[in-house]
């Protein structure tokens, strides 16, 4: 009997033992999780202030990261859009650290650290169904670019088959990559053509509970 009243209390011991470790664990990777979203939501508030002062320099309009809806039940977020007297340009920014290497037909790209490759999505694709969302939503024709860029966590950049009408960039050559590509267009747009743009995309910004909420159950599938 005595055995089995040992044997209880170190079972019911190690259960407990047990127990805390996952808690601890659990608290943890919580605030290893919060940490990364605090990280990027940093580098996309700095990289967007950075558009945002573009913007003003060259006298376009920027409009910030919205989560967008239309036809009832699409729902999606973009990071920021530039509407300039040349191009639509889609925004999308990343915070992720080491070497970034893909190919931009591919599904996943690679993340490297070190010897050690980690996949991650590929944001060509995830901002393609943007600019598709964009544009059904819209109905607006004109010249779209899609800018992805990354924060300078990102220590290089690497992508084969890029479509020309996509650049992937580091948050260093935000300036630069923004100055070529209004030198390298024409001129198509007048302000009037630009802020009747401007008011076609806010028209669809999502500001009901039920808009956001289902894009908030898309975005923890791994969806955007």
């Amino acid at each position: 009997m005595a055995e089995y009243i040992l044997g209880m209390t170190f079972g019911g011991l190690a259960l407990l033992i047990g127990a805390i470790f996952l808690i601890i664990y659990e608290v943890k990777n919580r605030s290893f999780r919060k940490m990364i979203q605090r990280i990027g939501q940093r580098a996309e508030d700095q990289i967007n202030g950075d558009i945002k002062l573009w913007a003003k320099q060259t006298k376009n309009s920027f409009i910030p990261s919205n989560v967008y809806s239309y036809d009832n039940n699409k729902v999606f977020e973009v990071d920021s859009i530039l509407v300039t007297d040349r191009a639509l340009i889609v925004i999308e920014i990343k915070s992720i650290n080491g070497g970034i290497k893909g190919d931009a037909n591919r599904t996943n790209w690679s993340k490297i650290l070190g010897n050690q490759h980690f996949e991650i999505g590929n944001p060509i694709i995830q901002n393609e169904r943007h600019i598709e969302h964009i544009i059904k939503m819209t109905r607006i024709k004109v010249p779209t670019i899609s800018l992805i860029v990354y924060s300078d966590r990102a220590e290089y950049i690497e992508v084969e088959n890029k479509p020309s009408h996509v650049m992937v960039i580091r948050h260093a050559r935000l300036f630069e990559t923004l100055d070529t590509i209004n030198e390298a267009l024409p001129v198509r747009l007048d302000t009037d053509k630009k802020q009747t743009i401007v008011n076609a995309i806010k028209a669809y910004r999502a500001n009901d509970r039920k808009s956001l909420n289902l894009h908030k159950n898309i975005t923890q599938k791994g969806h955007k």
